[in-house]
């Protein structure tokens, strides 16, 4: 009994104190945590399990079949969730859920499912294994979630991206098919459906958008991801250790960082870096990609079912269309990568594999001109650019020539494959048998293909916010699963185990090694002088793994030559390993927000009002879905430049706004690529300003019929910091009630 208990309840109930403390530190009450784990359980977590064993016939384990089980759950609650917003029935999302545990009681041949044979249970070691990552984290969530903050003074300095992230949530929780909400005819060009997720949660719950979109979601789909991948490691390898291995390289590793001042996420591969948070549609595409892998690793080597795989595939990787187009094209790539070779290898195109890109090709089509509407979204194809502006943040302008420019771009594409040496290993003899990682398994080559796709396209395509570099996020972190499925050749390949000890040395070398040159380069030098030291950090590298490579060599001297050079390429895995350690401790260190400091940070000039958030609330309480407001704030802050990212009305209204700001539209992204002209880019309608301003500046009946003829107005949220004649709409609209900075006017209809 005791025996039993230790195998999945405690380690369940250690996993689940950890993640409830951690909301808890984020400002998360504890009944709203207990809430929606009442929640997933309910909605996702039992209906996706039954659903997942139903559709593969078979019973692998409770964690395998509930991890991924609860992944396809969300996935067919988003298309459920689409057809009944659109029909004007949001509730229908609780169908999946009921429909579903009501047949598997009733109908007898389903009754099955329910039960996990003993002979498919977890050993205790690997379901310990699982909670002590979740353990790590969620402590890491604690700290890291202060960068979105919720609650208290720092949300009026809260970063404008998540106001802007919030109002999607709430147009999609309201309208189908969404529009831009917060600037009137204004197509809504963007991968949208992580906030049908959201939004179909809060239908479900009845909790807050933001507590969904920012804390409960997000712990949620990382922890679920990360268990996922390390079940995809083991699925690919065969094995359940490499399950734990490739959990502890996906959190613990990440990018190699030699140059100082390019301390800077956006080049990060780690997986703890997608950007949960501030990337909701990253985090959720993350998910959804490694159950789609997951799937299409059996469908590639011919050991899935039929119909119900393929089903399962088109299910998931359509709704990972809409919830992250970026995903596609790099898994399409992988595909792509594997027929190649089956041509060349066998003479033969793979049927599989050609399907499969079929219907990969067909959903990017459809991304591409259903819901980006044909727009370029400002990626253009240069070759380099970010390289050369990577570089001007370690003193590398982009006119510097020639070798500057390749130091820079050696030292960061470097930084990005060195830890994936591991991989390697599995290019050694003997060849593994069918079924196994290595060069002529369709798994790892479309894993390989997916990273190499990934690395490409974030070299060679530019974007006036990083966004290309959504796309290396989407496919490097996958090589770590052909990283720990390397490692595990160790063994097979016959090293022995006292070369662990050596393995330790190599790793911790390869760490003392970046953490050096981490330290070198703080010292500001010239252009010229941080190229030459860009490129002797490279060769560093190189001469560190070759260290490992005689290290290894010299240590397996008794061994037989596959043995050897096992050996020597697995010292060179581990000092990559090292070296990619040391960006995962910044993270941990360098990136969480510093505390709220009012003098430093006036929170007047912050992106939301004092009141804004009240003054929203009370908007959304007392209006209907289809009452439209208008505003005369237009404009991040009130000092300096216009910024046109303003969203907190529309995020926290829920509403529909006439003219409220206009960043990140299609519209501004295509008329102003270069990224800090974009951000003071005038709006490009002024007879819709001029319509829209009018109530605010000259408060008329005239003008604001006119408003109101046009649009459905029915509240103005007036943000005093900015131009407004306050006394002529009190004496124009009595109804009124003020929130701090912020006053409310209700407009009758007419």
């Amino acid at each position: 009994m005791i025996a039993r208990l230790l195998r999945v309840p405690v380690p369940l109930a250690a996993a689940c104190v950890a993640a409830t403390v951690a909301l808890h530190a984020a400002d998360v009450p504890y009944s709203q945590t207990l809430r929606f784990i009442a929640l997933q359980t309910v909605g996702y977590v039992v209906p996706g399990t039954l659903l997942w064993r139903a559709l593969r016939r078979r019973t692998v384990s409770w964690l395998h079949d509930a991890t991924l089980g609860t992944i396809l759950a969300h996935a067919i609650t988003v298309l459920v969730f689409l057809g009944g917003r659109a029909g004007g029935l949001p509730q229908v999302v609780w169908v999946v859920p009921v429909a579903t545990i009501g047949a598997f009681l009733a109908v007898p041949s389903l009754r099955g499912y329910w039960l996990t044979p003993p002979r498919h249970r977890e050993p205790a070691w690997f379901t310990w294994g699982i909670a002590v990552g979740v353990i790590l984290i969620c402590s890491w969530f604690g700290v890291y979630s202060v960068k979105a903050p919720i609650a208290g003074p720092a949300l009026n300095l809260q970063p404008v991206d998540y106001a802007y992230l919030l109002s999607l949530a709430g147009e999609v929780r309201n309208h189908m098919p969404p529009t831009t909400p917060y600037l009137v005819d204004e197509r809504l060009d963007y991968h949208w459906f992580t906030f049908a997720d959201v939004a179909a949660m809060n239908w479900q719950g009845g909790q807050d958008l933001d507590l969904l979109l920012f804390r409960l979601g997000p712990l949620w789909c990382v922890v679920n991801a990360f268990i996922a991948f390390g079940l995809l490691g083991a699925r690919m390898a065969g094995r359940r250790s490499v399950a734990l291995v490739a959990l502890a390289i996906a959190v613990l590793v990440g990018s190699v960082n030699l140059l100082h001042g390019a301390d800077t996420y956006v080049v990060d591969s780690t997986l703890l870096m997608v950007n949960w948070m501030g990337s909701p549609t990253q985090g959720f595409g993350q998910l959804l990609a490694v159950a789609v892998l997951y799937v299409a690793v059996g469908i590639l080597r011919g050991t899935s079912d039929g119909w119900r795989a393929w089903l399962l595939f088109g299910v998931l990787s359509g709704v990972l269309m809409g919830a992250k187009a970026t995903f596609v094209p790099v898994l399409g790539a992988g595909v792509a990568l594997v027929v190649v070779i089956g041509l060349l290898r066998n003479r033969r195109v793979p049927l599989p594999a050609l399907a499969m890109g079929c219907v990969l090709a067909v959903e990017l089509a459809f991304a591409q001109i259903i819901l980006f509407g044909g727009a370029r979204q400002g990626l253009t194809v240069d070759p380099g650019a970010d390289m050369r502006r990577l570089g001007a943040m370690i003193a590398v302008p982009a006119d510097s020539g020639t070798l500057p420019l390749v130091a820079v771009s050696a030292a960061i594409v470097l930084g990005w494959l060195a830890p994936l040496a591991g991989a390697a290993l599995l290019l050694l003899r003997p060849r593994p048998p069918a079924g196994r990682p290595g060069p002529s398994d369709p798994a790892t080559q479309l894993v390989a293909g997916m990273v190499a796709a990934a690395v490409a396209v974030a070299v060679l395509l530019a974007h006036p916010g990083y966004s290309q570099y959504f796309f290396l996020r989407s496919g490097l972190p996958f090589g770590y699963l052909l990283v720990a499925c390397g490692l595990a050749r160790l063994d097979d390949l016959g090293v022995r185990r006292a070369a662990g000890w050596w393995l330790v040395v190599a790793g911790a070398g390869g760490a003392a090694y970046v953490g050096l040159s981490r330290f070198v380069t703080r010292a500001p030098l010239d252009e010229a002088a941080t190229a030459r030291r860009a490129l002797l950090l490279v060769v560093g590298v190189l001469v560190v793994a070759g260290v490992a490579w005689l290290l290894g060599r010299r240590m397996g001297r008794r061994l037989h030559v596959p043995g050897r050079a096992t050996l020597a390429l697995g010292c060179v895995a581990v000092a990559t390993l090292g070296m990619g350690t040391v960006r995962a401790v910044d993270i941990a260190v360098t990136y969480p927000a510093p505390a709220f400091d009012p003098v430093a940070n006036p929170i007047d000039n912050g992106p939301i009002p004092v009141g804004g958030v009240s003054a929203g609330h009370f908007v959304r309480d007392h209006s209907g879905p289809e009452d439209m407001v208008a505003t005369n704030a237009h404009c991040a802050a009130p000092v300096g430049p216009c910024n046109p990212r303003t969203f907190w009305i529309s995020a926290y209204t829920e509403r529909r706004i006439v003219l409220e700001g206009w960043g990140y539209t299609a519209t501004a992204n295509d008329a102003e690529p270069d990224p800090t002209a974009a951000l003071t880019l005038p709006y490009w309608n002024p007879r819709l300003q001029a319509l829209n301003d009018a109530v605010f500046t000259v408060p008329s009946a005239t003008a604001l019929k006119a408003l109101t003829d046009r649009y459905p107005v029915r509240w103005l949220v007036v943000d005093s910091r900015f131009p407004v004649n306050l006394a002529g709409l009190r004496t124009l609209l009595p109804e009124h009630r003020r929130f701090g900075k912020v006053v409310v006017f209700r407009v009758r209809a007419h």
